[in-house]
């Protein structure tokens, strides 16, 4: 054999050895991309799987919640209050609601609205001075409630609109009509009503987004965001009140509702306005909001804020209770007694901190809020 011979063969067996291994070799990456592919495959399929669980274990949970709920409420009556826009985009309204089962038993509306500095509308509180709350408002500009502002309002409601009904008297004819009627015969006069126009069944009410106050309410009643639980002797003498305040704070408008029986606080439901970042009230990324002096900061609720806002008083103030077992606490303690025994609380007890009595509220401001109840009560 000769040398010339010898080196083909060689490189003809190393040819064929190079071959074998390369086929060897793309044989593994393809049983590993294989094997990769098919455990990629298990693992979406996994995760599918427990995706699909974990939203039947929500639903689940949600419907265990809607259940305990009912359970809680069963013989018992509700406070509930929301914020919605049943009228244009340059307001939002607070509704109130007492609910027996399916039943309205009472409810009240205000809305709010921005008005030019200098008229003759008067401004809700935290606002005639230099306060952290105004700061917030666009310049040449101050946050009203209508209800507050009646005559005013109705002028310009008569001026533009020919209206012969103040804004005040068409809330009190909503809030009569759905006194005593069920969520299910509400729905059905909203769904018989058409939009922009009066509703001939809802006597003395003239506005043509009456279907939006009623659609309001009837939202109102089915929320449970916001709700606090109560019982009454008899629920035809029951009464809701509310004020607006400041609870001794200069950042923020306090809204208080209360309900009254035979001369007692039978319920009590605090929230607050701030400007903040976070949800803002409604309307607050459409006309409403062009009234904030920065866009970032807008105008919200501190109850439909209440994760963020607690955080934040945990990290500033070292708070180990968030503000709605805060404010829940104050309204639980005042469940039962009279207007004057809340009164003799507030003059025991040292504005600027906590009250003892109730040992679960924390807030420095406890006192100013036991204010605001007790001027509502007394209103």
């Amino acid at each position: 054999m000769t040398n010339k011979f010898k080196l083909t063969a060689l490189a003809l067996v190393l040819s064929l050895g190079f071959t074998a291994c390369a086929q060897d070799a793309g044989k593994k990456v393809d049983d590993a991309a294989n094997d990769t592919k098919q455990k990629v495959e298990e693992a979406v399929e996994d995760a599918k799987d427990k995706a699909e669980n974990a939203k039947e274990d929500a639903k689940d949970k949600a419907k265990d919640a809607i259940d305990e709920a009912k359970s809680n409420l069963e013989g018992k009556l509700a406070l509930r209050r929301s914020l919605r826009a049943p009228h244009g985009e340059g307001s939002f309204a607070r509704i109130g609601v007492v609910t027996d089962g399916n039943k309205i038993v009472d409810a009240t509306i205000d809305e709010f609205q921005y008005f030019d500095e200098g008229s003759d509308f008067v401004a809700l509180p935290n606002q005639d001075e230099d306060t952290e709350f105004k700061s917030g408002n666009k310049e040449g500009k101050f946050l009203g409630s209508k209800v507050m502002n009646n005559d005013q309002y109705s002028a310009l409601m008569k001026e533009k609109a020919k209206a012969t009904v103040s804004i005040a008297d068409n809330y009190k004819a909503i809030e009569n009509f759905v006194k005593g009627k069920t969520i299910d015969e509400l729905n059905e006069v909203v769904a018989k009503a058409e939009d922009g126009k009066a509703i001939d069944a809802v006597t003395g009410a003239t506005l043509v987004d009456t279907k939006g106050y009623l659609e309001a309410i009837i939202e109102t009643a089915n929320d449970s965001e916001n709700m606090t639980i109560f019982e009454a002797n008899k629920t035809d003498d029951i009464e809701i009140k509310q004020i607006f305040g400041t609870a001794g704070n200069k950042n923020a408008i306090t809204d208080t509702l209360v309900v009254m029986e035979d001369g007692k606080i039978i319920a009590a439901n605090i929230d607050e306005y701030q400007y903040m970042e976070g949800k803002g009230v409604p309307n607050s990324d459409k006309k409403f909001g062009e009234n904030f002096a920065d866009s970032k900061k807008v105008l919200a609720s501190k109850i439909e804020n209440n994760e963020n806002y607690s955080e934040q008083m945990k990290k500033i103030a070292k708070a180990t209770h968030t503000l709605k077992e805060n404010l829940s606490a104050i309204e639980a303690y005042v469940v039962g007694k009279t207007p004057e025994e809340i009164k003799g609380l507030i003059d025991g007890s040292e504005a600027g901190k906590p009250v003892d009595a109730i040992s679960e509220a924390t807030l420095s401001s406890t006192h100013g809020y036991l204010e605001e109840i007790y001027k509502a009560a007394t209103k």
